[in-house]
C-alpha cells in the first residue's frame, strides 16, 4: 500500500505544482503525506517546502526538485535515486 501511495504522489507532483495534504485527501493518495515525503527522501528524492495560507488555515506545499539522470532527464517511477 505504501509503495502505491508513493507512486501516486510522485505522479501527481510531476504533473502539478507540488502537493499538499488536501491534495492527497481529495485524490485518494492516503492521509500521511509527511511520512511518504520522508520515505521518498530516504530513497534520494529532494523537495522544496513552503508554507502557504488560505483564508483560515496554513498548510505545507511540497515540490519535487529537478530530477536528472544520464539518459532521459527523468528518473523512472518507483526507483531509488543515486
Amino acid at each position: 500500500m505504501k509503495d502505491i501511495q508513493i507512486s501516486k504522489i510522485l505522479r501527481y507532483m510531476r504533473t502539478h505544482d507540488g502537493i499538499t495534504q488536501q491534495d492527497c485527501y481529495q485524490n485518494n493518495m492516503g492521509t500521511r503525506l509527511p511520512a511518504r515525503i520522508s520515505d521518498l527522501e530516504k530513497r534520494g528524492y529532494d523537495f522544496d517546502r513552503s508554507w502557504e495560507r488560505s483564508e483560515n488555515s496554513r498548510y505545507m506545499r511540497y515540490r519535487l526538485k529537478e530530477e536528472e539522470n544520464d539518459n532521459t532527464g527523468k528518473i523512472a517511477e518507483g526507483t531509488e535515486r543515486a
